[in-house]
């Protein structure tokens, strides 16, 4: 008898068919659950089929009450004790802390957990050999700032991530050698008022974000050629020329930006072929390089709501934003371009107003993350006879 034979002679049994049903329908429903009292939780009926567990209750759990198809658990309360040892069942998986700030040890956490995540309040020693070796995902948040030993995260760690995105900077602490194991591929910090060279990036980071201040400029030699894909935010200090190294593909310069001049043609490497930038008035006259292929422009966070006209004349000095959008065309041969025709992906985090012969001809994928006038599509279309156009509700 093949598999397949056996499945239909399951499936065409009505009261199996329904039972498979009913069960399925109790796991879509019952995925994911978050609970606010320990009584409800206790008795809820169908807890057998959580495998996301939010635990938004006060008081503390037992062992017992979580349970065993829970993968995911969540701890978003104001807990008033410590987490017992050995509390957290061996098959959770992912582990993630909202409001908790106490001590930890060795028996806090499984052996089997891959993935740990503590967010606000979290900021605690973690002294080595107090966090699983198998662990592949910490991430560290906003509040945490202590120091780190080597040995502290271990060397299974792929993805490490201290502070977030939109803390623009939290880390305060000088990263020794050897603290960030090698077996790190992705490397996220947001640190305040230190240098790139304390941080000891090793090399087996390919993936590097970048968010805060620093007392010093980025300098060539201080981010490693093992990086590909490089992003930086609200820097306070400018970009030297050669510090991005040439192994990076993708690069994304997201404002504030303190860049006392706008880029020379040797800051972005060749290498590029993937480039997004929040600040326009940063780009020159050949600033972007012939390598990219695709090109982001504005910030897709941004508040600013204000629309911009783009004409495909220009009479006097032209706008930088008039430079960006325009290539070679009959119509603006005199204007110098910064958009390379290598470039064939455009992307417009930028509420402007767009009339005809605003685009190159060299483009073929157009998307907006705003919208825009209805007419815009026809202007452009009638320009582009293979232009792709894209509009999104939000932001890009």
């Amino acid at each position: 008898m093949y598999p397949n034979d056996s499945f239909f002679s399951v499936w065409r049994n009505n009261y199996l068919k329904d039972q498979i049903l009913y069960h399925l329908k109790l796991y879509r429903e019952n995925y994911c659950k978050r609970f606010i009292t320990l009584k409800e939780f206790r008795d809820y009926r169908y807890a057998s089929y959580i495998v996301d567990l939010n635990y938004g209750i006060n008081e503390i759990f037992s062992k017992a009450d979580i349970p065993a198809s829970v993968e995911t658990l969540t701890i978003s309360s104001d807990i008033e004790l410590p987490l017992s040892e050995n509390i957290i069942p061996d098959t959770v998986r992912t582990l993630k802390f909202i409001n908790y700030n106490y001590p930890v040890s060795k028996k806090t956490f499984p052996s089997t957990i891959k993935s740990l995540i503590v967010s606000s309040f979290f900021n605690q020693y973690l002294d080595p050999g107090i966090l699983p070796s198998s662990l592949t995902h910490l991430e560290l948040g906003d509040s945490y700032n202590q120091p780190l030993l080597p040995n502290a995260i271990p060397p299974t760690v792929t993805t490490l991530k201290f502070g977030t995105e939109y803390s623009n900077g939290s880390y305060r602490q000088i990263i020794s050698p050897n603290v960030i194991p090698n077996s790190v591929t992705f490397l996220s910090i947001g640190f305040e008022y230190i240098s790139l060279y304390q941080l000891s990036i090793p090399t087996s980071v390919t993936r590097l974000h970048l968010y805060g201040t620093t007392d010093q400029p980025i300098s060539p030699g201080q981010i490693p050629n093992s990086v590909k894909i490089l992003k930086l935010k609200c820097f306070n200090k400018p970009i030297l020329k050669k510090a991005i190294p040439e192994s990076v593909t993708k690069l994304s310069l997201y404002e504030p930006f303190a860049q006392p001049a706008p880029f020379s043609k040797d800051i972005i490497p060749k290498s590029v072929t993937s480039l997004s930038i929040s600040n326009i008035d940063l780009l020159t006259f050949k600033s972007i390089p012939k390598s990219v292929v695709k090109l982001k422009l504005g910030n897709k966070h941004s508040n600013n709501r204000q629309k911009q006209v783009l004409k495909p004349l220009v009479r006097s000095k032209p706008s930088i934003l008039q430079k960006v959008l325009h290539h070679s065309n009959s119509d603006v041969n005199s204007m110098e371009t910064l958009i390379p025709p290598s470039v064939k992906t455009l992307v417009l985090n930028l509420n402007i107003k767009l009339v005809p012969h605003s685009i190159s001809t060299s483009i073929t994928s157009l998307r907006f993350g705003f919208g825009f006038e209805e007419n815009i599509y026809q202007h452009i279309q009638l320009q582009h006879s293979n232009l792709k156009m894209h509009f999104m509700i939000g932001p890009i």
